[in-house]
């Protein structure tokens, strides 16, 4: 999964400068291309490299902001503008803003650099790394996945090769359209693809040796770290949240995070604890641990799970038959109540509803359940089934 930023660190990049769109330096990039024409849309694929000199062009700062637009919109990767006092001697200020609105990578180099390097440069790289990529996404998910099944001899070679036998934990990264109509001109796709590219060089920046895995609204980290790194990994979680939150507006990424695990075929029990630490917090938090799920771990452990399924479901089943039938949100309703503590206040706040839209969908929860939230053992029954239910989803 390369990205803008893997560029920079290429050799022939070294005398080429970023002017603007710092924030796009994770989008994804494909193949260098060289533009010399007003019109691009008909030859870009997405992350395109894209390099201007300027022959032969009208270069003004309303044709250069034409070909941001047109670069967005074709999802290409960054564009790169050699610079000469015959063809472009500089880049408009309006151009820069630009960029930074379309949060678009921007660079400089001089008219002498070798354009016959960046393109030998780049395109070794983005060969080597789809190798890579593809070999390594292929056996990554047989090892996430084995499930007690017996490993091949891929896989095997695989363990020994990247040295996985030690601690590692699986974190699962889930991507959320929580306004739609807030996400930029790119669309959410495009959005998620850049948010799971940034946490992708975040994370391997703070632990080296991760690997990942995409899946469509998901990544799935392999994280080599040690039980006393487990705070620094939560930390980094968190910040990237408020990082997603400021640059992609309406999107979120929720974290998940499974037991370490020193057995590379034991690896798979720490993806399934992320996906039931997601599926009972994802709702009410942005980041959990299976650790912090506190008695609800042990149904990791149950043999025969069907019977506490089928318990949860047949007490919650009025809810949920109610809701199919009539398209209300009751269940999410009692779920927000019971953990707000029962504040009404809290509750109308975070459900975004009027306090006597609350308070009609309360009476119908407890006439449906023929029980009463006022009753201490009630509410913590009716709050571990819907724990249940939520663990048992994934």
């Amino acid at each position: 999964m390369a990205c803008v930023r893997d560029l920079m660190s290429l050799e022939s990049f070294q005398d080429i400068t970023l002017v603007a769109g710092y924030k796009g330096l994770y989008r994804r990039v494909s193949w260098p291309n060289i533009a010399q024409t007003p019109d691009i849309r008909e030859w870009l694929v997405g992350g395109d490299v894209i390099l201007m000199t300027g022959i032969g062009l009208d270069c003004t700062y309303t044709f250069l902001n034409s070909i941001l637009n047109q670069a967005a919109e074709g999802n290409a990767g960054c564009l790169v503008i050699l610079l000469s006092p015959e063809r472009i001697p500089r880049v408009f200020p309006e151009t820069l803003a630009y960029a930074e609105k379309l949060n678009f990578p921007v660079f400089t180099a001089h008219w002498e650099i070798r354009i016959a390097n960046i393109i030998r440069d780049i395109s070794s790289f983005l060969l080597m790394e789809r190798h890579q990529e593809e070999a390594v996404n292929s056996l990554l998910e047989e090892l996430l996945f084995l499930d007690g099944n017996m490993p091949s001899d891929a896989l095997q070679a695989f363990i020994k090769k990247h040295r996985l036998a030690g601690n590692h934990a699986v974190v699962l990264a889930e991507y959320a359209e929580i306004c739609p109509e807030a996400l930029s001109s790119l669309g959410g796709a495009v959005s998620r693809q850049q948010s799971a590219d940034m946490l992708v060089q975040e994370l391997k920046a703070k632990f080296p040796k991760t690997m990942y895995l995409n899946r469509y609204k998901s990544t799935f980290f392999l994280i080599p770290i040690e039980p006393e790194q487990a705070g620094s990994l939560v930390q980094l979680a968190s910040r990237l949240c408020c990082d997603i939150d400021s640059w992609y507006p309406g999107l979120e990424v929720h974290f998940a995070i499974g037991r370490i695990y020193s057995e590379p075929l034991q690896f798979y029990r720490s993806l399934q604890e992320a996906k039931k630490a997601s599926a009972m917090c994802r709702e009410s938090r942005k980041v959990i641990c299976f650790s912090e799920l506190g008695i609800y771990q042990l149904l990791m452990d149950v043999p025969n799970q069907e019977q506490i399924i089928r318990f949860t479901e047949y007490r919650l089943r009025p809810l949920l038959e109610y809701e199919q039938k009539n398209n209300k949100n009751l269940l999410p309703t009692l779920e927000m109540y019971l953990q707000t503590n029962c504040n009404a206040v809290q509750t109308a706040q975070k459900l975004q509803i009027h306090r006597n839209s609350l308070a009609y969908r309360l009476t119908r929860i407890q006439e449906l359940l023929g029980t009463s939230l006022e009753d201490a053992e009630d509410r913590n029954e009716l709050y571990n089934c819907l724990k249940i239910y939520r663990y048992c989803q994934k």
